[in-house]
């Protein structure tokens, strides 16, 4: 018995959509015999596993510090990436495969799961000592602070978005909200 569930918890997976092989790097008897009972061991190209890398349809990629992946999402041309002691960006490459680059934004993370939002262009987080930042499409980090209101409320923090009014929105469970 193999237990797939206890992966790498500051590791990112990718895999092509709705492809269903994201188990494929951690599951190396369902590259060799198949994932369906009409596949027959052997007979699949030796190469199978290797081929989904380089047209980039299945990857991972451990990030640069300890702990929990909190939140995952898009930013300009790549994808940000914010941990519980860190924050990066992947970045698209093609050379020598189709894969993606990484790139460090922080040491620090953020304060939980719903301490980022944003669209495309830019995100807004609470870290975990109560400051407030800013992260834009070019992946430059500004510090905007509002320490003395937020920084009580680490846990409960919840940062949303309004792309009709440009607007982020701060709450946290003690009622108080934030524009």
């Amino acid at each position: 018995f193999v237990d797939y569930t206890s992966t790498i918890q500051n590791c990112v997976y990718w895999t092509s959509i709705g492809g269903g092989d994201v188990i494929l790097p951690f599951a190396p008897e369902l590259i060799m015999n198949g994932v369906i009972a009409e596949d027959v061991p052997g007979e699949r190209d030796e190469d199978f596993f290797l081929e989904l890398m380089k047209r980039n349809e299945l990857g991972f990629m451990p990030m640069p510090w300890q702990g929990d992946i909190y939140a995952v999402k898009e930013l300009g041309n790549g994808i940000a990436v914010y941990g519980e002691n860190g924050i990066a960006v992947l970045t698209p490459a093609i050379d020598p495969c189709n894969t993606f680059g990484l790139r460090v934004i922080s040491q620090f993370g953020i304060a939980g799961r719903t301490a980022v939002g944003g669209d495309s262009r830019r995100h807004v987080f609470l870290d975990g000592s109560g400051n407030v930042w800013s992260l834009d499409a070019s992946y430059t980090l500004q510090k905007l602070d509002y320490k003395e209101f937020l920084g009580a409320t680490l846990d409960d923090v919840v940062i949303s978005y309004d792309p009709e009014y440009n607007s982020f929105y701060l709450s946290d469970s003690a009622g108080a909200s934030y524009v």
